[in-house]
């Protein structure tokens, strides 16, 4: 089982996530964190997942989570997604990838 974590309690994940994983087998949505865990509450009332992160940190750290989806807004995906990637998650990142070439470069230098 892949179990993924969302950053944020976005709107484009229902598109790209939850409308998706019933059409694939060994998929599941362990967790969300957004700007506070009210609204992750609220978001995981709605949507079929797991547990909620105290916050982003909390998520990219926990050991339950395989792949980081960054659905965070476009300022912020640098930073998360290098530090999912500290924490040795994979990383779907939300377009635009990155606000500049510094940042993208990186993002790729923590992934490799």
């Amino acid at each position: 089982m892949i179990r993924i974590g969302l950053l944020g309690a976005s709107r484009i994940a229902d598109k790209a996530i939850f409308q998706v994983l019933p059409l694939l087998n060994g998929f599941t949505v362990q967790a969300v964190a957004a700007s506070n865990k009210a609204k992750a509450q609220a978001y995981a009332d709605i949507y079929p997942i797991n547990h909620v992160a105290e916050n982003y940190q909390a998520l990219v750290a926990r050991d339950d989570i395989d792949v980081i989806y960054n659905a965070l807004p476009p300022s912020e995906h640098a930073h998360w997604t290098i530090q999912a990637l500290q924490h040795g998650k994979h990383v779907l990142c939300e377009k635009p990838f990155a606000m500049d070439a510094t940042e993208a470069g990186d993002m790729v230098q923590a992934a490799e």
